[in-house]
């Protein structure tokens, strides 16, 4: 009887994860890589069991965004990345070389 009711524990916590968790969290919008997600799972559970294998992502995902804004915020506030900007304002795209 324990095992009916582990797996229909396993099997709704699946559904849940699956359509309604991970698009959330892993949308196209925070591009994730997989193999990233997978370390992170892993080391996570290692070091906090289950609890850290739920939370590990929400949490990066978070810490993600944030560093983003404040290295965006760092780029135009620095101006130490002004240079990078400039080099391919000097560029002329639309012109192929040989034509």
């Amino acid at each position: 009887m324990m095992i009916v009711k582990v797996l229909v524990i396993f099997a709704i916590e699946q559904t849940i994860e699956s359509r309604v968790i991970s698009p959330q969290v892993l949308g196209s919008n925070m591009a994730i890589h997989p193999v990233t997600i997978m370390l992170l799972l892993i080391s996570a559970g290692s070091i906090f069991g289950v609890v850290g294998v739920v939370f590990v992502i929400p949490i990066y995902a978070v810490i993600k965004v944030i560093l983003k804004h404040f290295f965006s915020w760092y780029k135009r506030v620095s101006g130490l990345y002004a240079e990078d900007e400039s080099i391919l304002d000097d560029f002329n795209f639309e012109e192929t070389p040989g034509k």
